[in-house]
Order: structure tokens, then C-alpha cells, then sequence
């Protein structure tokens, strides 16, 4: 990206409504090698954006690679075309916002795009398609967000590698998990997934899982030194509505709060 854009940035920050409060000298945006990132010079926050600023997805930004708008106040992606214009970008880190909602499109037609971080936001469900057919996505961070499920085909049509997902709300996942994702064409490698308010019975399954398909994960978390599971006298993974709110109940209540 060329220097004189740099002043075309600043400029537009003067703009922003939504950072006006903010003393322009306190703002970085590191451009080097195709990448902007909004920061804190002094402790790393962010720039208290609470949208996805137009000037960092305009068409002139069309052979940016790497795009980090962390540690903002940015609660949603409603519009399916945000990153439409970003073709190129490679690495997207949306982590550390309050985001409760993307359209499912948003990710689309970004056929170069390896890397997603959305960890510490408020997601609560996944739309199944909205990571599919994403040709390079190697890696997906959905860590400590509020997810109850991970879809089955959601990620379809990508080569990903890495998933986390450990600090969310799930309970169990679809049976033979590893093994169904693998038979449409995907090979995980390393999978985090620790404290969740797993059933006992259901991380059992999916240990075995990881194991026998030689799948890196979290096994610090698994030590047997301390509770990672509940269960109930009736030992098997319930994969009902009923059962997922009552196991996070009896997580919340009995490990979630030492």
C-alpha cells in the first residue's frame, strides 16, 4: 500500500463520528505490507469503532492482506457486501469486539482469505453456510464467545486445518463429528475445545474421536486433575434442547464457578 495513504487515513479519522473523541496522536494505523491495523500506541486497545469503518474496506484497498480491527466496540455486520471489495485480504481479526451478529454472506467471494479471528465477541449461533466454499480458510478462531453448536457443514468448501472454539456454551457435538467433516473433504489437525460445559459422555466420545484420528488439541485441559464435564446418572450424550440448557446449568453451578 503506498505511503501517501496514510494522510488519506488520518484525515478520514478526523471524520469518523463515531472516534471523534479520541486525540488523533493517540491512533496508529500500521500500514506495512498491505496491512492496516487500528491500535493504541500505548496499551494495544482499539480505536472505540463501533462500525467496520468504510475507508479500511473502500475499492482502493483492494490488495490489502491483512485487516485487524481488534479490541473495538463493534457489535454487528449487517451488510453482506462489508468485505466484498477486499479480494486480496488474506488474514481478518475481528477479536476482542462485542459483535452479536454477522451476515452470513459477509465472508463471501473472499477466495484469498486464510485466517479468521473472532475470539472474545458475543456470538451465540453460526449460520451453517457463512464459512463454506472460502477456498484458502486454513484457520478459525471462535474462542469465548457464547456458541451452543458448530454446525456439521459449516465449514464445507474451505481447507481448514486449526479450529477453536474452547470458552463457549456447547455441550456436545454431532456424533462422529471428525469423522463426517473428514468424509466431505476436510482434515483437521489441531482443534481447541476446552471449558465448555461438555457432558461427560459427549467429551468422551469426542476425545476418543480426536485421539484415534491423531487430531492435536488442548489435552492440558484433560489432565484428570480437575472437573471438565458433568453428567447425570443416565450416562449418554442427549443432543436435545433440554438437555443443553441443563447441562450448562449444572456446569455453571459446579465448575464454571471455582
Amino acid at each position: 500500500m503506498d505511503e501517501w495513504m496514510i494522510g488519506c487515513l488520518f484525515e478520514e479519522l478526523h471524520k469518523m463520528k463515531e472516534i471523534a473523541w479520541i486525540a488523533i496522536w493517540s491512533i496508529s494505523f500500521f500500514i506495512a505490507k498491505a496491512e492496516i491495523k487500528c491500535q493504541f500506541e500505548d496499551d494495544g486497545d482499539g480505536c472505540s469503532l463501533k462500525v467496520v469503518p468504510k475507508l479500511a474496506t473502500a475499492a482502493n484497498m483492494k490488495q490489502l492482506r491483512h485487516l485487524s480491527l481488534a479490541s473495538n466496540e463493534i457489535k454487528s455486520i449487517d451488510d453482506a457486501t462489508t468485505f466484498s471489495k477486499l479480494i486480496d485480504v488474506m488474514k481478518l481479526n475481528l477479536s476482542r469486539n462485542q459483535i452479536v451478529f454477522i451476515h452470513k454472506d459477509a465472508f463471501k467471494n473472499l477466495r484469498y482469505l486464510e485466517e479468521i479471528d473472532l475470539r472474545y465477541n458475543k456470538l451465540t449461533t453460526l449460520p451453517v453456510d457463512m464459512f463454506q466454499n472460502i477456498p484458502k480458510l486454513y484457520e478459525l478462531r471462535l474462542s469465548y464467545n457464547l456458541l451452543t453448536d458448530i454446525p456439521l457443514n459449516a465449514f464445507f468448501g474451505t481447507e481448514l486445518k486449526r479450529l477453536s472454539f474452547d470458552n463457549n456454551n456447547i455441550t456436545h457435538l454431532h456424533e462422529n463429528f471428525l469423522m463426517k467433516i473428514e468424509d466431505a473433504g476436510l482434515m483437521l489437525r489441531i482443534m481447541h475445545f476446552g471449558n465448555n460445559p461438555w457432558q461427560c459422555a459427549c467429551l468422551r466420545e469426542l476425545l476418543r474421536e480426536v485421539k484415534e484420528m491423531e487430531v492435536l488439541y488442548d489435552n492440558d485441559s484433560y489432565d484428570g486433575e480437575h472437573p471438565v464435564c458433568v453428567t447425570t446418572k443416565d450416562f449418554y450424550c442427549r443432543r436435545d434442547a433440554a438437555a443443553h440448557e441443563q447441562f450448562i446449568r449444572m456446569y455453571n453451578e459446579n465448575i464454571r464457578v471455582r
